[in-house]
């Protein structure tokens, strides 16, 4: 592809896989995390070998300051001559219901899964502007659909984003560039993990059609389509990888035909 990539949350397991991907691809990439910079640049040089012959940087960002965020958007000026990907992955998971979620808690997992969603397309965006093409994939909240309760806050997140994603398909499209968000919802993550005990991952697994929880590469890949010239003709949509779990809402253990 030979595009440049930035991809926030990077340092994750499954931001790792995203990365990877696209370095694989022959692919450019400025990844972000909350890591002190030797933990970045460790996880870099790991990626390195994968792929020597393209460019891959870590810039420590908190995505829920604006000067953070420009900063970030001037390495990217500077590191890789601009932008024709962004990834927004960083996301903060917090379990409850309403009347027992902290305000604080509630804040920081809109400052990350929304306000730094639009924080990085503000500072991003005009990059692809001025070149007239690009592409933006938003991936929504992991934990959508986890238990079915105490995930208010995680999904009124995914709702913003979701919405954001079709206005900017709309408010962009005369610049040529492509915004799409991509749902997992049975994925194998730290993010996933940390809100679920084992017993509910294999009772959530029992509810997928396919009857796993899919694997963050299944969902790079996803994500590596709709920010391709494979997807050209795509913007504005919701693409969910859940193993057929949205599709069978409603249904009590949906099994195929006897």
């Amino acid at each position: 592809m030979n595009k440049r990539v930035v991809v926030t949350g990077g340092t994750s397991r499954f931001g790792k896989d995203v990365v990877k991907r696209f370095v694989e691809a022959g692919n450019h990439v400025l990844f972000t995390g909350i890591e002190h910079r030797d933990d970045g640049e460790a996880v870099a040089d790991e990626l390195k070998a994968i792929n020597d012959a393209v460019t891959i940087e870590y810039c420590r960002c908190n995505l829920s300051s604006e000067q953070s965020v420009k900063e970030t958007a001037g390495a990217v000026a500077e590191r890789l001559g601009g932008c024709d990907i962004l990834v927004n992955n960083a996301a903060n998971l917090k379990c409850g219901a309403v009347h027992q979620m902290e305000v604080f808690a509630w804040e920081r997992v809109f400052d990350v899964d929304v306000k730094g969603v639009f924080l990085t397309c503000k500072h991003i965006l005009p990059m692809m502007m001025e070149q007239r093409g690009g592409a933006v994939v938003n991936i929504t909240s992991d934990a959508d659909g986890l238990t079915g309760g105490s995930t208010a806050v995680s999904t009124s997140a995914n709702g913003a984003v979701l919405n954001l994603t079709q206005s900017m398909a709309l408010d962009y499209a005369d610049y040529g560039i492509r915004v799409n968000a991509v749902s997992p919802m049975a994925l194998a993550s730290k993010l996933f993990a940390r809100g679920a005990a084992p017993s509910d991952l294999v009772n959530y697994a029992k509810s997928v059609p396919l009857k796993r929880i899919a694997q963050p590469v299944e969902v790079a890949n996803a994500v590596f389509f709709l920010a391709s010239d494979q997807a050209s003709f795509i913007t504005g949509v919701n693409l969910p990888v859940d193993g057929g779990l949205s599709a069978s809402r409603g249904a009590i253990n949906p099994t195929g035909p006897s």
